[in-house]
């Protein structure tokens, strides 16, 4: 079976309760609209769903790129990468995983990324302790830039 993940850092989904998602980009001063859906996202690819295990925290913040062939997760801080992935990834998070037949890519999504509309549960749901060690061990390569 195929498996596809959703990570958490603050709870565990019982249930997928998909909502209404949108993704823009400004083109030229422009805002154009290119994903806007009821859906709950995933990813067929673990270290994505590790990356979001992250915490939301001022100052600090974390990005992956859905759409490009890289294994690097982009981390923004105030001090230096060590300390700002401690900081962004110190309380660990849940992993949940999904049958990928659930899932489907369209238009406007990443090619690293899939959706669903359906309401359904997850077939596991383990919680990572390390997040950046699991990572790590993924080569997972961080980029690191100071936050202004």
């Amino acid at each position: 079976m195929s498996i596809v993940f959703h990570g958490s850092p603050n709870y565990r989904i019982r249930k997928v309760i998909p909502k209404r998602n949108i993704r823009g980009k400004d083109v030229s001063g422009e805002h154009i609209i290119t994903f806007d859906k009821h859906s709950f996202h995933a990813t067929s690819h673990r270290w994505i769903a590790l990356a979001y295990l992250y915490r939301e925290l001022p100052g600090y913040s974390m990005g992956v790129d859905l759409y490009g062939t890289k294994v690097e997760v982009l981390v923004t801080g105030p001090t230096d990468l060590e300390d700002s992935l401690k900081r962004l990834y110190e309380n660990g998070g849940y992993l949940h995983s999904f049958s990928a037949s659930d899932f489907w890519w369209c238009e406007g999504l990443g090619h690293r990324e899939v959706i669903t509309d359906r309401e359904i549960g997850p077939l596991e749901i383990e919680f990572i302790e390390d997040p950046v060690a699991e990572m790590r061990a993924a080569d997972v390569e961080f980029i690191f830039r100071k936050s202004v």
